[in-house]
């Protein structure tokens, strides 16, 4: 946990979004990175949050990361952006902190802190996706080296990051092994690709990159040889589902502040029925917001994943949607730009996590008819 009491974390940091996110409207449509908005929030302490003390952090957990992400959207009105933040506080805590030797913690770690290091995990492939059966990335043994071939894609801050935490086959058996190596953007025979053009979540960076004979030496391999996708990459997709519902709850709540300020320049915010719908809204974030907080905390407990958290948010943010809608549409409101780029963007992440988790559901109800047999 960090010394800094949480109530001035989230203080300090909706301070941050309202100076320095909220004016810039051109975020939700932005092409091109913000890189002078990134240095600010590296000068402002944001990339600290989930890294340890020991390499220049702060010593936030999980839960510090999802309140902090539910304030910066909540006060900034931009997901991607936070997106972008999160991912890389994820990358930083989970897979280099949980995995990495103490010199490449110590080699990582403290610049992640500051800002001066963007990693990007690259799992995905071009028409093949993630799944473990169709990855053909390999990385052939060469003495104390490996050489790397393949293409990876959809690699979120990919077109920002100096640094690459690339999944490879290593070994073709009757359970496939893949481990992760760390590769720097500089390295010879790794050409990063052209940024993706992605309708959703500007202007968080979307990219690929091609890997053609990289040379790397056995020390750039993170964690254990042959186990990165049982350890790092099942359990990196579980937890960012659960981390990401921060920066959710955030977009629902600058949702409904946008909506009641639409609601104040009609003269009906003293409706009675209205005011009972916006209620009841509110009720459905408080819901929301604790689900996301216990998920969190119990990330930081080191339990084991539950999928029934995630389930039970998709449905009250559904819910949420829906009624929102409703409102709007009964009273006719015209609501501040932001709203709608907000719930595209919202709609879009629902979108890509509602197969993942109907999966993780199927698998969970397999098992618990397969323990009762």
């Amino acid at each position: 946990m960090t010394k800094t009491p949480s109530g001035q974390i989230i203080e300090k940091v909706s301070r941050f979004a309202t100076e320095h996110i909220a004016p810039r409207y051109d975020l939700s449509t932005k092409e091109d990175f913000p890189h002078d908005l990134w240095e600010k929030m590296a000068q402002a302490g944001l990339f600290k949050i989930g890294i340890d003390e020991l390499y220049g952090g702060s010593g936030g957990g999980y839960l510090n990361l999802t309140e902090v992400a539910e304030a910066l959207v909540k006060n900034g009105y931009n997901m991607g952006i936070v997106t972008s933040w999160l991912y890389q506080q994820i990358v930083a805590r989970f897979l280099i902190a949980g995995f990495g030797s103490e010199e490449q913690k110590h080699q990582f770690l403290p610049q992640m802190a500051l800002g001066k290091i963007t990693a990007s995990f690259a799992v995905s492939e071009p028409q093949r996706g993630a799944h473990p059966k169709y990855i053909t990335t390999a990385a052939l043994k060469d003495n104390s080296f490996y050489v790397l071939k393949g293409e990876k894609t959809y690699l979120t801050n990919g077109k920002i990051a100096e640094l690459f935490i690339v999944i490879a086959v290593t070994e073709e058996a009757e359970q496939r092994r893949f481990t992760a190596f760390l590769i720097f953007r500089h390295l010879a025979g790794l050409k990063v690709g052209p940024p993706m053009n992605l309708n959703f979540l500007k202007p968080s960076p979307h990219g690929s990159i091609v890997l053609n004979n990289c040379r790397l030496p056995d020390t750039a391999i993170l964690g254990k040889e042959g186990t990165a996708y049982r350890e790092m990459v099942i359990a990196f997709g579980e937890l960012e589902d659960i981390v990401m519902m921060g920066a959710a709850a955030g977009v629902m709540a600058a949702q409904l502040y946008l909506l009641i300020g639409a609601a104040g320049k009609n003269n009906i915010v003293n409706t009675e029925l209205l005011q009972h719908k916006l209620g009841t809204q509110d009720a459905d974030l408080q819901a929301i917001r604790t689900i996301t907080c216990l998920a969190a905390q119990s990330l930081d407990r080191g339990e084991v994943y539950s999928v029934l958290p995630a389930i039970n948010f998709m449905y009250l943010t559904t819910e949420f949607q829906t009624n929102m809608d409703a409102i709007i549409s009964k009273w006719n409101l015209q609501i501040d730009t932001r709203y709608n780029y907000l719930r595209s963007d919202l709609a879009a992440m629902m979108a890509l996590k509602k197969k993942i988790t109907q999966l993780r559901q199927a698998k969970r109800e397999h098992e618990l008819l397969k323990d009762k047999r």
